[in-house]
């Protein structure tokens, strides 16, 4: 498809080459049109459910786009119709149905039957089509064998190295911050954009982590690299807001760069790869030192190792893994504690506590800030990353007494039940992290979920959590988070949960 890419955009710059092209988007927007009529008239006729079963409640929906609209805009909408219809809905999305559950009995039900639950068509073609090899768009035996030898390969590389990395990286954007903004009276000048930061942050210590490989982004270099990342990234998320798959292969000029910039990111981890390769083949190395080294070395259990593409495809795959998803988590934090600082000083005692004479943190020290730790679960519980985890059912199942034919879209809800009153008290709304010392842990473990549930639950999630506590711990033990009245954070909550612009005053401490 790239090759089909550049020759369509040279083509397109000529005079002759754009009229032709205005003429054909103007057809693509006729038949999309067209497409969406005949969907509404030839839709597919009422389900008939197994006799003692029914279908779910189904709130009111758009007359031609049914509920699509909600599934893809802000999340209110989603809480509103549970509350309104109950924990389980019937829900329309054009080209196929859906159901969502909210209640944690009924989620604790379907789950019984996880492998009767595939991934969702609509990522494997919107991501997997750019990414096809990536573990986490793949489906069935293939998901499975990548899956276990990713994650053996995780298993058997301690954390506590990826904790000495993120806090060395975390005083060189301390070092960054000094120079790029500058102090005044204790205080940042300016807010700083943290967000931004994290990025860089995060990309760097995991590339040293996991493959060895230092992209030193946050001091300047390799600017271009996370510029094309997040890039495509973006834009393999709006794929997933089209109704429609063919709207994602008309080729727009759009459509088409999106291959030609996945195909340079493939040639970045391909180089890696090979550098990797080369220092094994020189080393005489039988023994992995890192996730990528054990991921060239690893075989399953006939003995067959993950070919080229697969192992480029999914370094890819923990690029994005590594910062998209963390960096989130990272302004949460500061969110809350920005915006609850009584809280602020609590975690910061604990900390002081738990480091005692010591400068600097480690994967141990890390597990004994209880209260840290717990403040971390708070954010994750208010502002989960993930507001649904979304499946696919490969064969007829029901749900109480509701029947969910085979072929339907699942969402496991993870905001409504993690804001439940009567798991997490009357309070649920507020960010108290002492609610973790009381709370029910087989409730809060049911209705707790932000890294997925089930066998499909992030793969890289104890990653997630060491590199997060690892750096705030360290920027708070040196600065107070404190909010700009003038620039607060954007939040949206969607698909998925995201911080747009993360800004914050640090404050330095005595």
């Amino acid at each position: 498809p790239t090759e089909a890419a550049i020759t369509f955009l040279d083509a397109r710059r000529s005079s002759q080459g754009r009229t032709l092209f205005k003429m054909i988007y103007a057809l693509a927007l006729v038949a999309v049109v067209l497409v969406v009529v005949l969907v509404v008239v030839f839709r597919k006729p009422a389900t008939v459910c197994p006799p003692g079963t029914t279908l779910p409640p189904s709130p009111p929906g758009h007359f031609l786009l049914g509920h699509f609209p909600m599934f893809i805009g802000d999340y209110k909408q989603m809480i509103e119709a549970h509350q309104e219809h109950g924990p389980v809905l019937g829900l329309n999305m054009v080209t196929t149905n859906a159901v969502s559950i909210a209640g944690i009995d009924e989620q604790a039900e379907i789950l019984k039957h996880s492998d009767q639950l595939g991934n969702l068509p609509l990522v494997r073609l919107s991501f997997g089509r750019i990414f096809p090899h990536i573990m986490a768009f793949l489906d069935g035996d293939e998901w499975k064998r990548i899956r276990r030898i990713s994650q053996h390969a995780l298993n058997i590389h301690k954390l506590s190295p990826l904790v000495d990395i993120a806090v060395d990286a975390t005083y060189d954007m301390f070092d960054v911050i000094e120079s790029q903004v500058g102090f005044e009276n204790g205080r940042t000048k300016t807010a700083v954009d943290l967000r931004k930061l994290f990025a860089k942050v995060l990309f760097d210590a995991f590339s040293r982590f996991g493959f060895g490989y230092n992209w030193n982004v946050l001091k300047g270099d390799n600017a271009d690299v996370m510029e094309l990342l997040h890039s495509v990234w973006e834009d393999m998320l709006k794929w997933t807001k089209l109704p429609f798959d063919f709207m994602r292969t008309i080729p727009t000029p759009h459509n088409l760069s999106l291959y030609v910039r996945a195909d340079k990111i493939r040639a970045l981890a391909r180089m890696v790869m090979q550098q990797k390769q080369k220092e094994i083949e020189e080393n005489g190395q039988s023994e992995p030192n890192d996730l990528l080294s054990a991921l060239l070395l690893a075989t399953d259990s006939e003995g067959n190792a993950l070919n080229e593409i697969e192992i480029v495809e999914n370094i890819i795959g923990f690029f994005y893994g590594s910062y998209e998803t963390t960096v989130n988590l990272l302004c949460f934090m500061c969110n809350q504690l920005s915006l609850n600082p009584d809280v602020q000083d609590k975690v910061y005692e604990d900390i002081q506590q738990t480091l005692g004479d010591t400068d600097r943190f480690t994967w141990d020290l890390l597990n004994k800030a209880e209260y840290f730790t717990n403040a971390m679960k708070e954010t994750l519980r208010i502002q989960p990353q993930v507001t649904q985890n979304i499946r696919c059912t490969l064969a007829d199942m029901t749900v109480g007494k509701y029947f969910i034919p085979k072929d339907s879209m699942v969402l496991l809800q993870n905001t409504i039940p993690s804001m439940d009153p009567k798991v997490w008290g009357e309070d649920a709304d507020k960010f108290r992290p002492e609610r973790w010392d009381t709370v029910d842990p087989v409730l809060s473990r049911r209705s707790w979920s932000p890294f997925g549930l089930g066998s499909r639950m992030c793969i890289g999630y104890k990653v997630a959590m060491a590199e997060s506590r690892a750096i705030v711990a360290t920027i708070l033990k040196n600065y107070k988070i404190v909010v700009d009245p003038n620039a607060p954070p954007k939040i949206s909550n969607m698909l998925q949960t995201f911080c747009h612009d993360g800004r914050w005053i640090l404050e330095k401490r005595e």
